[in-house]
């Protein structure tokens, strides 16, 4: 079985991987890493066109002060989107191989969209899914002051704790998105800001229940 974790930034998904990967006793990967991975073969004048995300951090010299005031939330989710669908075919490859194998892995990533998930299905029945947002802004400029990291993205780029609050929007506009699609292709969608714990309990539930 493949399981498919996807959805906005800071949604919990990696926090789901690592709990089923332990629960389930199965390996996990993200999709960062296939992006990595995919962007090395790909030319840098293509980049504009398949690595909007990574163009705009260059732009903006990797710090989320200068990339949340020049851009947009709306800029900015286009951007993540469209970098995604870059790495769809890595993350198709990497199923049709597991899957071949007949073993049990779980991917997790802001990659893995609905429209995709939906496709893969017709193709692979050996597949469970599930997307995770956060929707509530404060909400989640808590959750950063409160839980991160010290490699957590949102707060070692950021000085100004005013742009908190413009990547809170852009995390939100990014679940709503998500949201929208997961039900226009009638899959799971959870959004883990309205109680974490319980969210992330029902997410592990999805997975681990046996029909």
């Amino acid at each position: 079985m493949i399981y498919l974790i996807g959805g906005s930034p800071r949604s919990g998904k990696t926090l789901l991987a690592k709990q089923l990967a332990k629960k389930m006793n199965i390996p996990w990967i993200s999709t960062d890493t296939l992006e990595t991975i995919v962007s090395r073969y790909v030319p840098r004048n293509r980049y504009p066109k398949l690595f909007p995300k990574n163009i705009l951090r260059e732009r903006t010299r990797q710090s989320n002060d200068k990339m949340y005031t020049r851009y947009t939330a709306l800029q900015i989710s286009r951007a993540y989107i469209t970098q995604a669908k870059t790495v769809w075919p890595a993350i198709e490859l990497f199923i049709v191989e597991e899957t071949y194998n007949e073993h049990n892995f779980i991917i997790e990533g802001h990659h893995i969209h609905p429209r995709l998930v939906k496709r893969l299905m017709k193709k692979h029945q050996k597949l469970k899914s599930v997307f995770l947002g956060r929707e509530n802004i404060n909400e989640i400029v808590t959750s950063a002051r409160t839980y991160s990291s010290p490699t957590d993205w949102f707060v070692t780029k950021t000085k100004d704790e005013r742009i908190y609050y413009k990547i809170a929007g852009m995390i939100s506009a990014y679940s709503s998105y998500f949201r929208k699609e997961a039900k226009k292709q009638n899959l799971t969608y959870i959004d883990m800001g309205k109680d974490f714990k319980e969210c992330l309990s029902k997410a592990t539930r999805l997975f681990t229940v046996i029909k």
